[in-house]
């Protein structure tokens, strides 16, 4: 009985907090517009991770928004707007326990890498429409599905092959 009683009020709990263990596309937060949302500090403007179930460590979320900064400041992409404006590649991350399955029910990696392309790809559509010259890379790592997957946009992909990304 005391088993059965920690387990409601662990239930309750879980569902009390508002933050999701398996999420659906359309609900996962933005992080450029949804910092605090995607397990990122007040003090934080925008950024371009998101882990709102706090997968990683935080000072592992700074490190990585760290770079993913200095990738878009130090990398050129191929259009006259990225050229003119002076910026880069924009990477993207979003982080989670587990992806809600759009297409596929089955446990198989390649049912799971299939939802991972599709899921990436309503991500990058949510998160990257500022990303006018194609130059998005999203990283979706999904812990509990044991899955990472990258999708490129075109003008990324020009650097980033989908060979390189597979090795």
């Amino acid at each position: 009985m005391y088993s059965y009683c920690i387990l409601l009020v662990v239930s309750f709990l879980s569902v009390c907090s508002g933050i999701e263990n398996q999420w659906k596309v359309q609900e996962f937060p933005n992080p450029i517009y949804q910092v605090e949302d995607c397990g990122r500090s007040a003090d934080v403007e925008k950024s371009w991770i998101c882990d709102p179930n706090k997968v990683i460590s935080e000072q592992d979320v700074n490190d990585i928004s760290d770079k993913l900064v200095e990738i878009y400041t130090n990398s050129r992409c191929n259009c006259a707007m990225c050229i003119n404006n002076r910026t880069g590649y924009i990477v993207m991350v979003a982080i989670m326990p587990k992806m809600y399955r759009i297409i596929n029910a089955s446990n198989s990696m390649s049912d799971i890498i299939q939802d991972a392309r599709v899921y990436s790809y309503y991500l990058s559509m949510y998160w990257g429409s500022f990303a006018t010259c194609k130059q998005l890379v999203l990283l979706l790592i999904s812990r509990d599905d044991g899955v990472v997957y990258t999708l490129t946009q075109m003008d990324a992909r020009r650097k980033l092959t989908d060979e390189m990304v597979t090795k």
